[in-house]
This record gives C-alpha cells, structure tokens and sequence, in this order.
C-alpha cells in the first residue's frame, strides 16, 4: 500500500502572495462551559458508601477548590483516603488536589460545597523540538551571508559560537566589536551572565553532569562547580531512568550550556564537510543556577498535575525567579480554567516570571496553551540558518551558500488564541540549532535523542523550534533581574517589570503582531533598559543613550469595521538624551501579486534530485516569480492531497534573487494527522527574480 501511494506523482497547489504590511489586533471567541451540579454534600459516609464509591475508580480528576484554606484540602484529603483513591496527593499552588475516582465519586465531589470544579487531569505528550540530522556533501560554498551582509565561513578550524542565536539576539559572540549583553558590567562590577539568578526548566530527563553543565574555576560567568542546582523527577520513572532527553538538553543548553568544549559537526554528520567544523555551545545565561524538572519519562507523555507538582516544587521549595515550560497543547475550548494556566498564575503572583513556547503549528491561530495566559511570556520562533549551513539541510545547496535570518518560522505558532485577545508575546531564533547531549552505550540507551545522523551516540543534538526560542528567552530574563539587582539595592523586578523590559527592547521586524509580537528579543538593549530602569525602588544613572519602555505592551479593540478606537500609549525614557518619539500605525495594504501554480512532483525523478540531511534521495520542482520593489511581506504556501496520499510530505524553500536560502516551510508529517499545508514567509524582501522549491 505504502509503496503504491509512493509511486504516484504528488499534485499541489504553491500560492504567492506579495502584500503591504498589517498590523491587526482581534477579538477571539471565549467559550465557557459550566458542569452540572448535583445535590448538595451534606453527610458523613458509611461504611457500604465508602465501599460503594471506591469501586471502579477510573478517572483521572483535579478537584479544585473554592479557596477556603487548607482545612477544607485537609477534609478532601481525609475522605479520598479513606476510599483508597490512587494517585491521591495535594496541589497547594492552586488548592486542589488530583486523585484518580469512580464516576461516583467524581459526581459526589462535584456535589461538595467546598469544590469548584472537577477537570479531567489531562495527558500531555511531549512535543519533540524539531530536530533534523544529517546530509550527503555537495559543492556547495562555504562562505555565506549573514543578514546584517557580513561574510564569515560556515565551518572552520576556529569554533563558531553557538546558537547563532547569541549574535542575533546581541548576547554573545566571538567578535568582540559586537554588542554583547554577556559584557555588560554591572555596579556591581561583575559581568551581566544571569549569576545569582535561578531559572528552572520543565521538561524530560537529562544528565547534570555533562562537562557543559559544569564551570570550571575561574569561570568567567560564575562561581565554580555544577550549574544544576536540584534535579528532581516528577515522571514516576526516578531521575536517571532512560529518557528521550532531546527537550531537557535543548532547554538546558540555551540557558546555562558554559561553552567549554568544542565539537566538530562533521562526526555528527552521514558525510564530513570538507576540513572541520568546529563548534561551541554557550547559554543565553551562563552564570545563573539551573532547576531541572523531570515530568516525561520514558512514554514521552505526562499529565496536568504532575506538571503541577513540578511548577509548585519549583516556586515553595527552591524558590526559582524563572520557569521555561517548553510545550503546550490545543485544547478546545481553551477555558480559562486550565489548571496549568493558574499554577502559572500563582507562580507570577509569588514573583516567579514564567516564559512558556508558543507551539510548532505554524502562524494560523495555532497558540498553544498555557501560552495564552496573558501573565506569562509567550515565546514564538524565528529563523537562524548557520545550522543549515553546515549540514546542507533542507535544499540549502541548491542556492549560493547565502542565507537571510531573522524571519518568522514557518513552525512557529502565532495567530489569536481562543481565550483573548491574545497572541505572542515575543519571538526568539529557533529554527534550527545545535544543543549539547550525553552520548550513552547502554541498551536501552540513557538518552534516546543523543544520537547523531548514522544513529551512533553523539555529544551534540541538533533541535530546536519554539522549544530554543522559550528558554533563551527566560535565559534573557536572568540577564535582566541579575542587571535590574544591581541598581534597586538587590531587589528583584517584579514579573511584570520583566516583561515590560523584554518586550519594549524587542526588535520590531515590521510583521504582523500576530507573528512577532514585539519583535524579536534583545538582550544587550534589555539588559541596558534593567540597568537604567527608574521606579519607586531606585533611580540608576542610564546605561545608554537610547532607552524607552513602553508602560503598556499590548492594546486590542472590538468593533465592525470603520470604527474610530483610540489607545493611551505612554512611553518612558530611561536613557541618557532627548528621544522624539511618533506613533505610527501600519495598516493592510493590497495584494502586489497572487498567483497560485499547480505543480505536480515525481518523488521517483531523477531529473531534480539533491539529498537531504538524512542522506536520503529527494525529488524537487523549480517554480519562479517576480518580486517588484517595494513590496512589504513575501508569503508562500504549498497544499496537497495528504489525505489521499498519506506518506506524502512536501516541503517548500525560498530563495531570493542572489541566491541565498531565505525561508522553509515547516513543520510538516507523514500521516492521516498531517494538514497538507506548509508556508513560509519573508519580510521586506529583495526585489527581482524568486525561486521556489518544492520537494518531497
């Protein structure tokens, strides 16, 4: 059946649209539902009752409670255990508790005075951030374009710093004319690394005693020794039991990886690159103290309370400023309700700024939850393509060599979200990385995703996705509260005050704010801003000349079409001279150009062949078109018969006029949940002749 399928030529439809920008803030429908309640709980049990509601527990529930203080959770409790309830234990973060129950006695809860609720507690699976492996060589150059138009190699004897997501975010990097966050001095004379910060990520297992993971006397970010302070499972599997590991590491090495040892990409690769290609792997914060929180074990799945269990241990026991919860999920309807969406809220109430990823679903309402609380950052992700560079991934050798950064992934969820008005809140690079791993020999191995393109073990991974660009963004937060101590006499900038600072220092990339929020994150300008920030707490002398918050960060209205609104903006300057500041309002312009293409692939061809970063053989179709000058947006979209074509994937590339590798659509699976669907877009682009690439 399979190869049948397989055989067939792929129809699809490629549409381009050029269009002017847009800037557009709606609505999106609340829905709520409200249970049944039953007759009130009035009596004690009996022994029949207690035996009677016992019986047949089956679901999964968190009961929430009306807020009445800890003798009610007592009572709760006390009742649960006499009937044997599995899994019972407390969530004192939100006042509740999670039990597993017959429907008796879930329907009896709901019926008790004290209870506001019984939610199911929920499944959640772990989203894998994307990862791909490696490619064929190909003649290819190894020169590239950065998108601020230097040059520098790809690979070479001296390691590049990885992500390529600290130069462009200006938080580190091996040339030191660049603005560095990680340079800015403090008044307290040390180096702005996030030290003294403690940031905890949730998420699968993973070793603490990787060398990266520990700085060596001396160090340069930090007091010497292991930079995980606690390491603590919640999955059920204990601490060191097999795990995928692919999240924890890629969350860990955007916050805290040291940078201390260099890789070379060619053992990870199926084909070397010609001479090495050596690599360094440094975190957004290298000075802060890591939390690890293990809740997927080996089935990649965990629920609703034991992320909980997680969130509470890390705010009352090791009282962390910062939480990065890389995953999400799309539940319908997505009710305020969600009870990760008030341990969240509970977490900012006790000072705990929580950052959490957006989701991998592409730019059409796609937000997952609990990134649609407002109280927290919400982290999408743009494109960084140095990685793609030096495995030739994805059709980059069909272009120069160049390539363009700083555009919207196509992985990246944005859109409305269902609770609203709601989007992004900011965007960080994720498309695609290296991150370090653990490489493991045992069967089965201790950490299944550190395997490298011939599936050997391998000391790096390559990932990334809304998974990167949420832990990089709460390793800019720990630069941020370590600047902000400095200068308001050791106190720390409230939740609040950090997500001012981040967003108002974001880079505007011109897009719809449904895609990039505020822009894209900056932590040199961040840090900056925390150093010079003027509140009731402390009035620092500014850091730079050009620093100004934003007091409110987001403005939404409802109304048909032609209605006048009008929006308070009020903007503070922080820095060291007289600033003119305009407002402006970008609105939606015409289409330029649309046209759709019906294209038609053989995946046997081997007219157009190139192979991929799995050394697998795959067949690609040319489609050009005109860009004229002036355009705003470039937006390309690819459908096709999945549907009826179940192991079919096609995938889109851009490339611009002189050839460098703009943009690709992802993400995209084989199967009957696959959408068909894949777009990729460009802001302001090149005017002249496009190409398109189709393959499959």
């Amino acid at each position: 059946m399979r190869q049948s399928l397989v055989r067939k030529l792929i129809a699809g439809i490629l549409s381009v649209t050029l269009v002017t920008q847009s800037q557009i803030i709606a609505e999106a429908a609340h829905v709520a539902s409200q249970a049944p309640f039953p007759t009130a709980h009035t009596s004690a049990l009996t022994p029949e009752q207690i035996s009677t509601l016992g019986r047949g527990a089956n679901q999964h529930v968190i009961v929430m409670l009306r807020g009445q203080g800890s003798a009610s959770q007592a009572s709760l409790l006390s009742e649960l255990r006499r009937l044997g309830a599995p899994g019972l234990r407390s969530l004192g973060l939100i006042d509740a508790v999670a039990a597993t129950v017959s429907p008796a006695e879930a329907a009896r809860l709901r019926a008790n005075p004290l209870v506001a609720s019984v939610l199911p507690d929920r499944v959640i699976q772990l989203r894998q951030p994307g990862q791909a492996q490696a490619v064929r060589p190909t003649a290819a150059p190894s020169i590239h374009l950065l998108s601020s138009g230097s040059r520098q190699q790809a690979c070479s004897r001296k390691p590049s710093l990885e992500p390529e997501a600290l130069q462009l975010t200006d938080a580190a990097s091996n040339n030191p004319a660049d603005p560095q966050a990680q340079r800015l001095i403090s008044d307290t004379g040390k180096r702005i690394t996030g030290s003294g910060v403690k940031v905890a990520w949730i998420a699968d297992g993973i070793d603490i005693n990787n060398p990266d993971f520990v700085r060596p006397a001396h160090s340069p970010y930090g007091k010497a020794g292991r930079v995980f302070v606690d390491y603590k499972d919640f999955s059920g599997d204990g601490a060191t039991a097999p795990t995928a590991g692919g999240e924890a590491f890629i969350d860990a090495s955007s916050i805290g990886a040291q940078g201390r040892r260099v890789y070379d990409v060619n053992h990870y690769l199926i084909q070397p690159n010609d001479g090495p290609c050596n690599i360094r792997i440094l975190g957004m914060a290298p000075g802060a103290e890591m939390v690890g929180l293990k809740v997927f074990g080996q089935t990649n799945a965990t629920s609703n309370s034991a992320f909980i269990q997680a969130i509470d241990y890390a705010v009352n026991v090791d009282h962390v400023n910062v939480i990065n919860e890389s995953f999400g999920g799309n539940p319908f309807p997505d009710l305020s309700g969600d009870p990760i969406a008030l341990a969240n809220n509970a977490a900012v109430a006790a000072g705990v700024t929580v950052v959490v990823s957006s989701g991998d679903a592409g730019v059409a309402s796609t937000i997952g939850s609990p990134a649609t609380d407002p109280n927290v950052i919400a982290v999408g992700a743009s494109t960084q393509f140095r990685w793609y560079s030096q495995t030739n991934a994805s059709g980059f050798q069909l272009g120069n060599g160049g390539y363009l950064d700083n555009n919207i992934s196509g992985l990246s969820s944005g859109g409305f979200s269902q609770i609203g008005p709601r989007t992004v809140d900011v965007v960080a690079p994720g498309d695609l990385s290296w991150a370090l791993c653990t490489p493991s020999n045992t069967d089965p191995p201790a950490y299944s995703d550190c395997t490298d393109a011939n599936n050997n073990p391998s000391p790096i991974e390559s990932a990334g996705g809304t998974s990167e660009a949420a832990p990089l963004t709460a390793g800019e937060a720990a630069l941020v509260i370590q600047a902000y101590r400095s200068t308001h006499q050791g106190l720390d900038p409230t939740p609040a005050v950090i997500k001012q600072i981040i967003m108002s220092t974001a880079t505007d990339l011109g897009i719809p704010a449904t895609e990039q929020g505020a822009g894209l994150i900056n932590s040199y300008r961040a840090v900056q801003a925390a150093l010079s920030f003027r509140d009731t707490t402390a009035h620092p002398t500014p850091r730079a000349s050009s620093v100004l918050i934003n007091q409110t960060t987001t403005f939404s209205a409802t109304a048909l079409p032609g209605t006048p609104e009008t929006f308070s903006v009020t903007v503070t300057n922080m820095g060291a001279r007289r600033q003119l500041v305009a407002p402006r309002v970008r609105g939606l312009g015409k289409s330029l150009f649309s046209k759709a293409y019906a294209l038609y692939l053989d995946p046997l061809s081997d007219s157009h062949i190139f192979y991929d970063q799995a050394g697998v053989k795959r067949a690609y179709i040319e489609q050009t078109f005109s860009v004229p000058a002036g355009t705003k947006r470039l937006h390309g979209a690819i459908a096709w018969l999945a549907g009826e074509q179940p192991s079919s994937v096609v995938r889109l590339d851009l490339f611009d006029p002189t050839g460098r590798f703009v943009a690709f659509s992802q993400p995209q699976i084989a199967g009957p949940t696959s959408s068909g669907y894949g777009q990729a877009s460009v802001r302001n682009p090149s005017p002249g002749r496009w190409k398109a690439v189709i393959w499959t």
